[in-house]
């Protein structure tokens, strides 16, 4: 009979189970739930999150928000198309249900945490409105509010890896001289863009734009730049290296701009600033910081990618007569760029004429409302959503 034995556990040897915790992987059908029934240490990680995923739906003031919170989870994780990406979900989701069933060890952090910014000169805090439970929004909001501010952080939000998971973004300022060409191509494309007659597709319309006078740096304002440089009113940068805006493994060559040729008026971010189109003088603006992508020897505008990116889905701004202004519309005007894990991402604070789903209009929350977004297979959509309270 011992050879029979040595046989039967052989068989078991060699063969992985075909239970994993939260499914049968007989019953196997996507590629994460193959990748999960392969994989011995992803197999151990699903079945650590239903137990943990049981354990905190018990308490019943949070089971419904933690069961909308898994749902959100899961579509992330379906997403994922290695192994790595897999892990990583896992792991963000275990360590945001580590606590998540102990209600009196939270309210206890959270105050300690809103003490700590006090004591620390911290005026912001950053409260996530959408996307609880997916990582790369609960890990931003970590990154936010652990972050202290110099200036209100309406412009200039963390690029760095204080916090797991998220790879620190190298700026490269740039001169009035790197900007000469490029200067009067987005000036115009701002305000023109989304005229019907004009091809920003060609780049002899480009170099027309290097040439005509309007909107030209002179030597004055070559010397006026160089002071708003100097004085942090005005900021232009690149990245070294580069970054995969669009996510499709190129590196594309983007330029941040805040203040100078993309705004009326400038300041330092976060300044409230008068706003030059009202007529009461009673409205205010805060800073402008737009994103372009740049090709050529840095002074030729990707009008196309930019847009395709970075403008509003509603082609541009709604007129009285419910026309559609010619002028470029970004999503927000107060674009930032990070990168968490292996994708890159955009984030911005609204303006009161809308939403990304051109909803909300002349909301005052909107200027405090920040949303996360990803372009990727051609496409930008909303991730995350916070509220900003001071």
């Amino acid at each position: 009979m011992k050879p029979v034995i040595w046989i039967v556990l052989g068989y078991f040897t060699f063969f992985p189970t075909t239970q994993a915790a939260s499914f049968d992987c007989a019953k196997a059908t996507t590629k994460v739930e193959k990748l999960i029934c392969g994989d011995a240490e992803l197999s151990k990680l699903d079945e650590e999150l239903s137990v943990s995923y049981k354990e905190a739906v018990q308490d019943t003031q949070q089971a419904d928000s933690i069961r909308q919170a898994q749902n959100l989870w899961m579509k992330e994780r379906n997403g994922c198309v290695d192994a790595g990406c897999v892990k990583g979900a896992y792991e963000a989701r275990l360590s945001s249900l580590a606590g998540a069933h102990k209600s009196s060890d939270v309210d206890a952090a959270k105050k300690q945490s809103a003490k700590d910014n006090s004591q620390n000169g911290q005026q912001y805090h950053f409260q996530l409105t959408k996307g609880k439970g997916v990582p790369v929004c609960d890990a931003y909001l970590e990154r936010l509010n652990t972050t202290k501010y110099e200036e209100p952080p309406f412009c200039d939000r963390p690029e760095n890896d204080s916090v797991k998971g998220f790879v620190k973004l190298n700026r490269l300022p740039l001169s009035p001289a790197d900007v000469h060409d490029l200067y009067p191509i987005i000036s115009n494309f701002k305000l023109s863009a989304n005229q019907k007659n004009l091809d920003w597709a060609d780049m002899n319309l480009q170099l027309r734009l290097t040439q005509r006078s309007q909107g030209r740096l002179t030597d004055i304002g070559t010397q006026l730049l160089q002071r708003d440089l100097a004085r942090g009113a005005v900021k232009i940068w690149r990245y070294d290296p580069a970054i995969d805006i669009d996510n499709d493994g190129v590196p594309d060559n983007v330029e941040v701009w805040q203040g100078g040729a993309v705004a009326h008026v400038s300041g330092k971010c976060g300044e409230d600033l008068p706003n030059p189109y009202s007529k009461t003088g009673g409205s205010i603006m805060h800073q402008v910081q737009l994103a372009f992508v740049v090709t050529g020897n840095n002074d030729r505008l990707d009008a196309l990618k930019t847009k395709k990116i970075f403008a509003h889905p509603s082609g541009g701004y709604r007129l009285p007569d419910g026309s559609l202004s010619a002028n470029f519309r970004p999503i927000g005007i107060t674009i930032g760029i990070f990168k968490y894990q292996d994708s890159y991402y955009f984030d911005t604070f609204f303006d009161s004429r809308g939403d990304f789903e051109d909803k909300r209009q002349n909301d005052e929350r909107l200027f405090n409302t920040l949303a996360v977004f990803l372009h990727k297979d051609g496409k930008t959509r909303q991730v995350c959503e916070y509220l900003m309270q001071q």
